[in-house]
């Protein structure tokens, strides 16, 4: 049976010589593609995917049908499906190869897919560069292809540029030299374009082009080809493979204002590759490894083999004045995209269906097993569990869960299953199947799977049989309920009270995961109502002698996601919440101070940054009182010193939210002009913590104005997590829809901006006028995070109605029996 949403299969792509010629000045870029076919089963049509291309001298030619050109007899456009289709007089017969040639122009867009631009500011003066982002489906917005994963092909590509311009690909450069006048001396792709651009200034001219060629790919995925054209600088270094002893050189790119900020980033990469190739047994196959950073950017980062892409928070940190998170998202991300250099890219998904074998296994490998390698001091595998599996089970307790691998036909709803189930769910079940087998055995199984299926494309069955081979173990058999189905983790209700008095215990039995996930599990279960939120509370309460960060880590999660369903309590209620979180992190401040103490831990350093952050939250009067004096300080005299990157969010939040136009205004300056990357953003939640009603519908307006839009996601963040302006912000979402939506249409932004104007709602005026506001709405490309979030209000107000007066009655007790706080 022919499936609706898949490209015939009668032909398939060979081999792509594809040319490009960008335009930075007009911000427009055209070029000419030629497509080797193999004639699979006799055919009068060719089907390809494109979407928002003008095409021009389409031409198909036959080796079988001796001719020069097949005559077209007809040629449409399926905008729904994102087709041309071709029909040609005289069939293709069966077993014959074919050649489609096609020109191509577009202008070049700020929407963050396809072939876009990008663009930062540069000794004053605002400076254009670009980049592609095709994952999943937007390869077809830069050159006519068949746009499916499993479609895999070589390519050779060529990019027309203007001189003094860095063009980057896939591959290494071949040959670089200026454009000449003479078509002759280029193969048919660049020949027709040298005719085309017959206007082009040559070398001997002012604002000259040139031509960089590049080395052929091996095959590979539409999804994952990527070039880029601009003023980039970089800094190199290199890895010796522990497999061949060849040196390859590692690169980062980016424009010069940032490119010191790219160190730690590119030593990541340099150590991480060697370790990759170890435990997989598998060379990495290109001859080098660039990354370019770039300040628009819709996800945190692309894996473009051999070209990785991704935004300035993902690959950016200054050492001195980015904080020890900064460090460690930097660290995560570089780690995972390396991953998929081979879990992705050498081997590639079937189809998105199986996204998961993508997604989930770099963030197993990227974000713990090789992490923990890089940086064992961070104790990724206990940080795993409070990063990726209470946030999976937080979207997998909701009725429009999906199971990790799902079934996902339409091109328009791909984008919708990259989320915390393909991810953080996936990587755990991963990391449970590894435990089970052995990490060593686990991974020796993923070798044996990547190298049956080098260059190629896999399933689900595929990983578990070559884990299989290497264990001995039915895997398949034991997998299936993990994968295919939605699982719940229970424990039996007699048991949780009597577990948390052991892990409040001095020698308690319970190891640190085993705490995190006690704490983690028993909240879980006071939500669904199979034991009293208030169990969670007391748990907590008994636990206050801990003392690893990533407990502590887990204990403020969970209380934040209680303040996150009653944030509409009372104020007594909200006083007595306070004087519970003051009891548990203000003596923490007290002993951890606001100062770096010489050769003190990781841990002490994030136990510093988490506990005033959390007093701060908990309104403590002299947390409050030394962050405000601190900020007073940068507002008025400029001096950022009393301001480390330990607590600078904190401080930037507190300075405004009980500040006035002054504060809001220097966080706004430094939002505009940021030390590192991380302060922009920390200056973003600083700008939407403010409670006075004017700087409110200021920062509304700055937001759609003056805010790129990889940024609007920030803003968005930060409005909700403020009380003040939390319906204020799915008002703006309702009267602004139109605009969002054509902002951010194709984005992954698309159904996070759906999930962020609903987040933590509790009521059911809220539902309704939700459910209302949609119900006219096409919502194809955001139905599962839409049903999420709706769900997720549904379970907030089942939450808030079982155990309102247990959550209320606890707290009272507690400040009752408590008075100093």
């Amino acid at each position: 049976m022919t499936d609706p949403y898949r490209l015939p299969k009668s032909v398939k792509p060979l081999h792509y010589a594809l040319t490009v010629k960008t335009d930075l000045d007009a911000l427009n870029f055209e070029g000419h593609v030629t497509i080797d076919l193999d004639v699979l089963e006799e055919t009068s049509t060719i089907v390809f995917n494109v979407a928002d291309l003008d095409l021009d001298q389409v031409s198909l030619h036959s080796e079988a049908l001796k001719t020069e050109q097949i005559q077209i007899a007809e040629q449409s456009f399926d905008k729904d499906l994102d087709r041309c289709t071709v029909q040609v007089a005289t069939p293709l017969p069966a077993k014959s190869k074919a050649q489609l040639r096609v020109a191509f122009k577009a202008p070049l867009t700020n929407k963050m897919t396809g072939y876009y631009y990008s663009h930062t500011e540069i000794d004053g003066k605002k400076v254009y560069y670009t980049l592609t982002q095709f994952e999943p489906t937007d390869a077809r917005r830069a050159f006519p292809c068949w746009d499916e994963p499993a479609l895999k092909a070589t390519y050779d590509i060529t990019m027309i540029s203007r001189e003094g311009t860095v063009n980057l690909s896939n591959m290494p450069v071949a040959s670089e030299k200026p454009l000449s006048k003479s078509s002759g001396e280029y193969d048919d792709s660049v020949g027709k374009l040298t005719k085309m651009f017959a206007n082009l200034k040559t070398e001997s001219s002012e604002g000259g082009w040139k031509i960089t060629k590049f080395e052929t790919t091996p095959l590979i995925s539409s999804y994952l080809v990527a070039y880029a054209n601009g003023p980039f600088e970089y800094i190199e270094g290199s890895y010796t493979s522990p497999i061949s002893g060849k040196v390859r050189p590692v690169r980062m790119y980016a424009t010069k204002e940032i490119i010191n900020q790219t160190k730690f980033a590119l030593d990541v990469n340099v150590r991480c590759l060697p370790l990759y190739e170890s435990v997989f047994d598998v060379e990495f196959p290109l001859p080098k490894l660039d990354t370019l950073v770039a300040h628009d950017f819709d996800a945190g980062a692309m894996e473009n083999w051999g070209l990785i892409t991704g935004r300035t928070t993902a690959y950016l940190i200054d050492e001195v004045k980015s904080d020890i998170a900064a460090k460690k998202r930097v660290a995560d991300v570089a780690s995972h995209e390396v991953a998929h250099q081979w879990f992705g890219n050498i081997t590639s998904p079937e189809w998105w269906d199986v996204l998961y074998l993508n997604e989930g296994f770099a963030t197993l490998m990227g974000e713990l097993v090789i992490l923990d390698k890089l940086f064992p001091e961070w104790n990724a595998k206990v940080a795993f569990l409070t990063a990726h599996l209470d946030r999976a089970l937080a979207l997998d307790a909701r009725r429009s869960s999906h199971p990790i691998e799902v079934p996902c036909d339409d091109a328009k709803k791909i984008n919708m299953i990259f989320d915390s189930l393909s991810y953080s769910k996936a990587g755990s079940v991963l990391r449970m199947l590894s435990d089970f087998v052995t990490e060593e055995k686990f991974l020796k199984g993923v070798s044996f799977y990547l190298k049956k299926h080098l260059y190629s494309n896999a399933r689900t069955i595929n990983l578990w049989e070559g884990i299989s081979e290497a264990t001995g173990i039915d895997v398949p058999d034991i997998m299936d309920n993990w994968i295919n189905k939605i699982d719940r983790v229970l424990y039996p209700q007699e048991r949780v009270k009597k577990l948390g008095k052991q892990a409040a215990e001095a020698n308690s039995p319970f190891a640190m995961t085993d705490r995190i996930g006690l704490i983690s599990d028993i909240m879980l279960l006071g939500k669904s109502g199979m034991c009293r939120t208030s169990d969670g509370l007391a748990l907590i309460n008994e636990m206050r002698s801990e003392t690893e960060y990533l407990v502590w880590d887990g204990i403020a999660s969970n209380l934040g996601t209680i303040l996150g369903v009653w944030w509409e309590m009372s104020d007594v209620v909200r006083a007595n919440m306070n004087a519970f979180r003051q009891s548990l992190f203000s003596p923490l401040v007290k002993k951890y101070g606001y100062e770096p103490q010489p050769d003190e831990s990781q841990d002490d350093k994030q136990l510093r940054t988490l506990a005033i952050g959390q007093a701060a939250g908990a309104e403590d009067p002299e947390v409050l009182d030394e962050l405000r004096s601190r900020f007073k300080l940068l507002v008025e005299s400029g001096d950022h010193s009393r301001i480390l990157p330990d607590f600078q969010s904190t401080a930037y939040r507190i300075g405004v939210r009980y500040g006035s136009k002054a504060e809001w205004e220097t966080a706004k300056k430094i939002f505009l002009n940021p030390p590192t990357a991380s302060a922009r953003t920390h200056a973003i939640y600083a700008m939407t913590a403010t409670r006075e009603p004017e700087l409110i519908q200021e920062t509304f307006k700055f937001m759609m104005t003056e805010v790129k839009t990889q940024d609007v996601l920030y803003f968005f963040l930060g409005l909700n997590s403020n009380r003040k302006t939390r319906r204020q912000l799915f008002a703006f979402f309702k009267e602004n829809f139109d605009e969002l939506f054509k902002r951010f249409e194709g984005t992954f932004g698309l159904g996070n901006l759906v999930k962020l104007s609903l987040k933590d709602f509790s009521a059911q005026g809220d539902l309704d006028g939700a459910i209302a506001f949609f119900k006219d709405k096409d919502t194809v490309k955001y139905s599962m995070p839409l049903e999420q979030s709706l769900d997720g209000i549904r379970a907030n107000m089942k939450w808030l109605e079982q155990s309102n007066s247990d959550v209320i009655d606890w707290l009272e007790s507690w400040t009752a029996s408590n008075k100093k706080y």
